[in-house]
């Protein structure tokens, strides 16, 4: 009943792409699609929780979803994901040589020096090394 409810929302919000995608562990790309997804259905995941939070199944999502930083940190994580997961799809191309890696690794650096400040400490510490 929720995904039926979920599904109509997304139609009518006009949101084009379809629903969640899902992560798969031999495909690690994905992970930078799932995030996009959720970012991008965000206006529906607020209202299936603040309007609907009846259908759902789980009593977490909606704390989870009407977190102050859930969304704000999801921006974060694609901010990081996005360069890594472009990086990694073109060095999986044939036509890749050691200057597109060190291209390709230049730019994911200077995507983590724009993290906000407010980022996870110990995170921008590990990942600016």
């Amino acid at each position: 009943m929720a995904g039926s409810k979920f599904r109509k929302l997304i139609e009518e919000s006009g949101i084009k792409g379809g629903g969640l995608k899902m992560y798969c562990i031999t495909r690690w790309t994905t992970s930078s699609e799932s995030v996009n997804s959720v970012l991008t259905l965000k206006p529906v995941l607020e209202k299936m929780a603040n309007e609907y939070a009846d259908l759902l199944t789980n009593n977490r999502i909606k704390s989870i979803i009407q977190g102050r930083n859930f969304f704000s940190d999801l921006e974060i994580l694609a901010f990081v994901l996005n360069p890594l997961r472009k990086a990694v799809l073109f060095l999986e191309s044939r036509r890749a040589t050691l200057a597109d890696c060190y291209l390709s690794l230049a730019r994911l650096e200077a995507a983590l020096k724009n993290l906000p400040q407010s980022f996870h400490h110990d995170f921008r510490i590990i990942a600016l090394l």
